[in-house]
């Protein structure tokens, strides 16, 4: 769990520091998200997150992989967690945010 925090963490500051620009498109890995790849990677390789988190981390990663240029990348993990089944009535505003942000990047 700590893993997916920090990545999530690191991609976010990351963002603030570096808005993504309309009509940019940023291609290839960026040498500041290594480190989020690799906590996020952690996260998911351990194999003993509850399925909620280990869809977050998911999309967390599949931010990551957007940010980095990797479009089809993303869409095929937002294919594999099955965004459109996530049920969005009564869930923690955090949760909203994250299906929010893969909705805007899908």
């Amino acid at each position: 769990m700590a893993e997916l925090l920090l990545g999530e963490s690191k991609l976010e500051q990351y963002l603030k520091e570096h808005p993504l620009r309309q009509g940019a498109s940023p291609r290839g890995p960026r040498p500041q998200m290594t480190e989020v790849r690799k906590h996020l990677t952690a996260a998911l390789d351990r194999g003993n997150l509850k399925s909620e988190f280990l869809q977050e981390s998911n999309l967390i990663m599949a931010k990551l992989d957007y940010v980095e240029g990797d479009y089809e990348a993303a869409l095929n993990i937002y294919a594999r967690v099955g965004l459109e089944d996530w049920p969005l009535t009564g869930v923690p505003p955090y949760r909203l945010r994250m299906a929010a942000d893969a909705y805007a990047t899908k």
